[in-house]
């Protein structure tokens, strides 16, 4: 990002989804410092594209709709901030509980059992969204 001013994007796929859908505008800034939880603006080094995963601490990176971790390198841009013109205020243990359940539980597990254990993460995920909606309504 030029003179650490924010970026704003539109989202394509859904690595992130519920959270984040196709076509929502999100604003990154940037930060020196991640928080586990966060999510995050990142871009591959060999490639242009822009992925907007979330942080799950010790250098790890995980779209929450995605069963495996980011494998390859990645260079940090910026902290989400703004969801669809919105300020984007998400709890501390809302996050730290959305890192935990993203993590690397999901791994080899019966996909019964990888849907089950999603579902927490969707239902917090969910809420976040529609807590960053009726915040703004106020």
């Amino acid at each position: 990002m030029e003179n650490d001013r924010p970026l704003t994007l539109n989202i394509r796929g859904i690595s992130m989804v519920p959270l984040l859908l196709e076509g929502d505008r999100v604003t990154f800034v940037t930060s020196p410092t991640l928080s586990k939880g966060d999510v995050v603006l990142l871009r591959d080094k060999g490639h242009k594209e822009f992925i907007v995963h979330r942080y799950l601490g010790d250098g790890l990176f995980k779209g929450d709709n995605n069963p495996y971790f980011d494998s390859h390198e990645l260079v940090v841009l910026g902290v989400l901030t703004s969801l669809n013109g919105r300020p984007f205020h998400v709890l501390k243990l809302a996050n730290m509980i959305k890192a935990k359940l993203s993590g690397n539980y999901l791994h080899h597990r019966p996909k019964l059992l990888r849907v089950i254990w999603k579902l927490p993460l969707w239902i917090l995920n969910w809420l976040t969204r529609r807590y960053c909606i009726l915040a703004h309504q106020k």
